[in-house]
């Protein structure tokens, strides 16, 4: 699975309507499919400070959890850069760093119902 500069572009506009807080669910790790310059042109675009963005470069701090560990930054990571949401990720397994481990072809336990703030998939 891979976050694009469209799908960042809608985050960022949900974001513009209302900050994305709380408890963010990402289903599945996404690995973020955008050039660097490219995210720094679309944080420009919306008017989001770099800094943190351009620290996550200056440290390469890239993603080495999915297999594609092609230099990236972690979804998590970029997330970070325009929302103080606490970031978890569900996955069917921990392969790649699953907080919340649940297949979706069972029932979603009552201890997850309504936990969650923002969930992306």
């Amino acid at each position: 699975m891979g976050l694009n500069k469209q799908a960042l572009k809608i985050l960022l506009n949900d974001n513009n309507f209302k900050s994305i807080s709380g408890q963010y669910l990402s289903i599945g790790r996404h690995t973020v499919n955008i050039e660097q310059d490219t995210l720094f042109k679309i944080f420009s675009q919306f008017g989001l400070p770099t800094s943190r963005l351009q620290s996550l470069y200056d440290n390469q701090q890239f993603e080495k959890l999915t297999k594609h560990s092609n230099n990236t930054l972690l979804d998590s990571d970029l997330i970070a850069c325009f929302s103080e949401a606490e970031y978890f990720c569900l996955d069917r397994s921990d392969y790649e760093g699953a907080s919340v481990i649940q297949d979706m072809n069972v029932p979603i336990p009552q201890s997850l119902h309504n936990k969650f703030d923002f969930i992306y998939n």
